[in-house]
């Protein structure tokens, strides 16, 4: 059945939308399921988002967007669900990142937290920053309040300011790796084009 496309959803829906409703839930909700799983939801969330894809994909027919579509069903309806789970995700992670303020968990100024002005962002960035060494941790959060490197090295008793530099250096190239390389990013990076 993956050859299964939006035109036959249409003649089929037209035919009996019960048995093809029940074909779609045994056909494709493992996928959507563990999709969901895996980005941090659960069954219910698997479920609902399932159900609001379907209801999608039916108003976007409704609406004649698919006409004469000859897309796979497949991955159309998992890339709908793509997008409403994530939709889900930043609203969920909005009213999170509302209640606890990266700036004044970390101490970094308002300029820092104005470029990383998207939710999810900041959630990768909070999780691979926690990731870091504590002493990378001091220094990136010294540097970001602008404290000269004389001063940082006092803070964290580091003798030699040209070592410090080159920490510094390492630790930001070690943030950015992992950031780079996290799933969750590299996933909102492919979903930010939906």
């Amino acid at each position: 059945m993956d050859k299964y496309t939006i035109q036959d959803f249409i003649i089929d829906l037209e035919k009996d939308s019960r048995k093809l409703f029940e074909f779609i839930y045994r056909t494709y909700y493992p996928s959507v399921r563990a999709f969901v799983i895996r980005s941090k939801g659960n069954e219910q969330d698997a479920k609902d988002v399932f159900q609001d894809s379907v209801m999608a994909i039916i108003r976007n027919l409704s609406e004649n967007k698919l006409k004469g579509s000859n897309t796979l069903f497949q991955t159309y309806h998992l890339a709908i669900c793509r997008h409403i789970w994530y939709n889900q995700l930043r609203l969920h992670m909005k009213e999170i990142l509302h209640e606890t303020d990266l700036a004044e968990d970390y101490g970094f100024d308002e300029a820092l937290m104005q470029s990383i002005d998207e939710s999810i962002e900041k959630q990768i960035f909070q999780k691979n920053f926690k990731k870091l060494d504590e002493t990378c941790q001091k220094i990136l959060k010294y540097h970001l309040k602008k404290m000269p490197d004389k001063k940082i090295a006092r803070k964290i008793k580091m003798n030699d300011t040209s070592y410090l530099k080159k920490r510094k250096h390492l630790c930001k190239e070690k943030l950015i790796k992992m950031i780079k390389e996290d799933p969750k990013y590299i996933s909102y990076l492919k979903d930010k084009n939906i």
